[in-house]
């Protein structure tokens, strides 16, 4: 055809498909020189924000009309569990291990400490331990021994021993 110039236009992408953590937000993006975006969310700005998992697409408009488009997979990811307990007193010298569980985790306590188990012993105490995956997704969770006191416990046991109903 005498005349004509195929011209094919730019490129357009959004990346690759991505994983995230649950609770984390993503921003999608696109460069180049578009006149104007239409997302799969009805969204019409050159990025969005992504938290849900699924399919994302978009359409953007050259300056000469023509639709180019793109689409990923946006996954996420469930936060690793992580379960201390509820709130306790711990009365006596023995040890009381938590477990921060599942093995195979990055682990930090509140102590420093990196290991998956800790020993706490009596006394009043915030506890609270961060595990990461593999992934790098993170959770938390926290307890607070209470302190038990001592004081009070004995006011109320007499000193002398009477007998009653003799007959």
């Amino acid at each position: 055809i005498s005349g004509t110039v195929l011209v094919s236009g730019p490129a357009v992408s959004i990346g690759d498909d991505v994983s995230i953590c649950y609770g984390d937000t993503i921003e999608l993006s696109v460069e180049g020189d578009f006149n104007s975006f239409e997302w799969s969310d009805g969204s019409i700005t050159s990025s969005i924000l992504v938290s849900e998992e699924g399919p994302v697409s978009l359409r953007a408009f050259d300056q000469y009309g023509c639709a180019l488009e793109d689409e990923i997979y946006v996954d996420v990811i469930d936060l690793p569990e992580v379960d201390l307990g509820v709130d306790t007193k711990i009365c006596y010298l023995e040890p009381v291990t938590l477990d921060a569980g599942p093995e195979g985790f990055s682990y930090l306590w509140y102590t420093g400490e990196t290991s998956q188990t800790i020993d706490v012993y009596y006394g009043y105490k915030e506890i609270w331990v961060l595990i990461e995956d593999e992934m790098g997704c993170q959770n938390s969770d926290s307890l607070v021994i209470e302190a038990c006191f001592f004081d009070g416990l004995f006011e109320n046991i007499p000193n002398a021993i009477t007998p009653s109903n003799l007959d």
